[in-house]
């Protein structure tokens, strides 16, 4: 009941977020879709632009990692917090930006685990469980940087970020680092920001 209850409070505040930013400025870019990494997942990612400062990512990692079959699924909310960084031109080809993340998912494990015992043979043998899946709650918080190039084939992001993540019931603190790639579709960034 806990963890339902963080989780809406969570979706509860980003929905607030999102329509004050919605309503107030231009979004950036509608749509990004790309894949992102957070050790030890690879992940399919997709982007959507509430408001001029506002980012709301979905990832999924549904193949299993390692021999627990580990998969991940969360959602974050970015706030960019600083444009321009390194192109400070109007006419660059680069856009780029800094920006902050609260993230809340859902890591998984499934195993199986072993008992010596008799078989139906009546032989002492080595006999496995059921497989069992746990779902565990997990959040992070963290720092990024993407810059988005105006190529010919569209707009091309590459990002990378450093995080700190805690993970219910494993007992696992861990900073780490992770990075993406992302292709945008109607990026309105720069016409935004040229205009400001």
């Amino acid at each position: 009941m806990k963890k339902h209850t963080v989780l809406f409070l969570f979706l509860l505040l980003v929905t607030s977020i999102a329509n004050a930013q919605a309503q107030s400025n231009a979004k950036m870019f509608n749509l990004g879709i790309g894949v992102q990494y957070t050790n030890p997942f690879t992940s399919l990612s997709v982007k959507y632009a509430l408001g001029k400062n506002s980012i709301l990512q979905a990832t999924a990692s549904p193949f299993g990692v390692d021999k627990y079959n580990r998969t991940y699924y969360g959602l974050r909310y970015q706030y960019v917090y600083l444009n321009h960084i390194l192109a400070h031109s109007k006419n660059s080809n680069i856009t780029d930006y800094a920006f902050a993340f609260l993230g809340v998912g859902t890591l998984n494990r499934r195993y199986r685990t072993a008992f010596y015992g008799y078989n139906s043979s009546n032989e002492y043998v080595l006999l496995a469980n059921p497989a069992t899946t746990e779902y565990n709650l997990s959040y992070t918080l963290g720092t990024g940087y993407e810059a988005i190039f105006h190529t010919g084939i569209g707009k091309v992001g590459a990002g990378a970020e450093i995080y700190y993540g805690l993970y219910n019931n494993l007992d696992v603190y861990t900073l780490n680092a992770g990075a993406s790639v992302h292709y945008y579709f109607n990026n309105e960034r720069a016409r935004n920001r040229s205009s400001n």
